[in-house]
């Protein structure tokens, strides 16, 4: 049965590498069973807002817990009343295997040499959900499954634009020469983990760690 009165337990069927899986079914009774597990936040939105945010364990959705549930209420049904909402769940997890690389070579002046070099640069970071209404308000929006894919195409542009000015600043401005850029990876790998700290901070997110693995 597919109506409201066989849907008792709510968890998430999301993937690992899943970051907000919004559950299909929106019409609930109250007394529903939400279940959340470690490493897990889940987001209940009614009427488009979000009402309240449930960490790792089990939860009764009802009036006594949510008296806000009780404005949006339909007609009472025997012990139990129907009503409308949203379930995100949000993947706390943290991602530590985003790789990056620059898909096109970044023309540099070298300063020992005086000639154009094209530079490429690749490496991995990781990420994890810090505000989980803020990710969903300001980045997933109604999207029924936000991944690891999702967000790597959505921040490719921005990561490459400050890798790209990064580097070219070090080699010209510091005169580091190519043959010298991968004795400053650590030193990259740090300010360029600083520089998007707060990019991705807009939108909930936080970056654990950042490596530039060679230049």
């Amino acid at each position: 049965m597919d109506d409201a009165t066989s849907i008792d337990i709510l968890r998430c069927e999301g993937g690992n590498d899943v970051l907000v899986w919004k559950h299909p079914k929106t019409d609930f009774l109250t007394g529903t069973q939400l279940i959340v597990h470690e490493s897990q936040e889940a987001v209940l939105y009614l009427n488009g807002e979000a009402l309240d945010l449930f960490g790792p364990g089990r939860h009764t959705l009802e009036t006594q817990n949510l008296p806000v549930l009780s404005k949006y209420m339909r007609r009472p049904l025997g012990n139990k009343t129907p009503f409308h909402c949203e379930v995100y769940f949000v993947n706390k997890v943290t991602l530590l295997d985003i790789l990056w690389g620059t898909a096109t070579p970044i023309p540099v002046q070298d300063p020992a040499y005086q000639i154009i070099l094209p530079v490429r640069a690749n490496g991995q970071f990781g990420l994890s959900v810090e505000n989980s209404r803020k990710l969903l308000v300001k980045l997933v929006g109604t999207t029924t499954k936000f991944d690891k894919n999702t967000l790597i195409s959505l921040f490719r542009g921005i990561l490459m634009t400050n890798i790209k000015d990064y580097l070219s600043r070090m080699m010209v401005e510091r005169k580091i020469s190519f043959l010298e850029a991968h004795g400053h990876i650590q030193e990259a790998s740090e300010a360029l983990r600083v520089q998007m700290t707060p990019l991705f901070e807009t939108y909930g997110l936080a970056i654990v760690n950042f490596y530039v693995n060679s230049i």
